[in-house]
């Protein structure tokens, strides 16, 4: 079974994943925590 993998040339991920890998049938996504880039801290609320 082939995978493949897929990235956003302009995300910057905290941790060692693909946004997104496609292995046959199936696409598997990661999500990320709502971080304010320039404070460091979570963001509070809804989408």
């Amino acid at each position: 079974m082939s995978r493949k993998a897929y990235t956003a040339k302009e995300g910057v991920t905290v941790g060692p994943y693909s946004h997104a890998v496609e292995s046959g049938e199936f696409v598997f996504l990661s999500g990320q925590t709502p971080v304010d880039p320039t404070t460091g801290k979570m963001v509070e609320g809804d989408i």
